[in-house]
């Protein structure tokens, strides 16, 4: 990914005889990997989805309790590109904020989502997603997630011409 992300930023190695060391303490490779960093991270948090690679992690842990799954999510989720369970009529629309007000409805069995119509609410804090509305014998048939790995970059290639993600 360095490599790829020299030629992005234009700096392409003009002789490869040679050997350059440098003395005042400059790390270029760090800087560049920083700065890479920080782009993959922008780009895992805003970019299309269709840039991104979404991993399939139906088979986490789930409990069930009073008309509501809790899923446990793997750690380094960045993004929700899709969840299902199999009684649901389309996939869960995504909220990621427990505070709104489409997550506090989930809490009343009277304001709850219906199965034509599925909330799914991300709590980030306890890296959990609970899905409603939730019997005990649904099964998740779609979860994928947008995870960030240390030391992987995974996107699709076309993401490296996009100068800035908003």
């Amino acid at each position: 990914m360095l490599e790829l992300w020299r030629q992005r930023q234009g700096i392409l190695p003009l002789r490869d005889d040679i050997e350059v060391v440098r003395t005042d303490g400059l790390d270029f490779s760090g800087r560049l990997k920083a700065e890479m960093d920080g782009w993959y991270l922008n780009l895992l948090a805003t970019a299309p989805e269709e840039l991104l690679v979404a991993e399939d992690c139906r088979d986490v842990q789930v409990n069930r309790n009073g008309g509501v799954m809790t899923v446990s999510l793997p750690e380094g989720v960045m993004r929700i590109v899709g969840v299902r369970l199999s009684c649901w009529g389309r996939s869960g629309v995504v909220v990621d904020d427990p505070d709104s007000v489409l997550a506090r409805r989930q809490l009343c069995g009277l304001t709850r989502a219906c199965r034509e119509a599925p909330v799914a609410v991300w709590d980030r804090q306890a890296g959990e997603l609970r899905l409603y509305p939730a019997a005990e014998d649904d099964r998740l048939e779609r979860l994928d997630l947008v995870v960030r790995r240390e030391g992987v970059y995974a996107f699709d290639r076309a993401a490296l011409q996009i100068s800035s993600i908003d």
